[in-house]
């Protein structure tokens, strides 16, 4: 099976950086028209900052295609492991982003916190749409 994954895998990642305000008392971060409830621990872990940065980091649409092929054949413990390793993949392509953060940030003087995302440490799952939709329409905006 690695094989056949390392051949439709194409990690990417990407990230930038933005100003926000964080809300203390209602544990939310608002950038532009845009709030995160993204509750208390990752609002202390946040207090003080004044710049944000927001990243996605993927095994790539081949991965994801290779994951539907699986599903369709009905072996759900290749489903399983392949579901498994993409974690794996797009938590190690996580790792590169932050390398390449923390060389983009060093020149600045700055420093960074852990990274989050929504569901971990109290930022509910369902704020993933709402990430999502954000970096979409912040890349296009840059890219058009």
């Amino acid at each position: 099976m690695l094989g056949r994954v390392e051949a439709v895998t194409s990690p990417r990642f990407c990230f930038f950086i933005s100003g926000g305000e964080l809300d203390e008392s209602k544990d939310s971060l608002s950038v532009g028209d845009t709030c995160f409830s993204i509750g208390k621990i990752i609002t202390r872990q946040l207090r003080g900052s004044e710049s944000f940065a927001f990243f996605a980091a993927t095994a790539g649409t081949g991965f994801e295609r290779f994951q539907h092929t699986l599903q369709q054949e009905g072996d759900m413990v290749k489903v399983y492991i392949a579901d498994a390793i993409g974690s794996v993949i797009a938590e190690k392509t996580a790792d590169c982003m932050e390398i390449a953060l923390d060389e983009y940030i060093r020149d600045r003087g700055w420093r960074h916190t852990n990274r989050f995302s929504p569901g971990y440490c109290g930022w509910h799952v369902s704020e993933q749409r709402n990430y999502s939709l954000y970096f979409l329409q912040r890349n296009l905006a840059a890219s058009g």
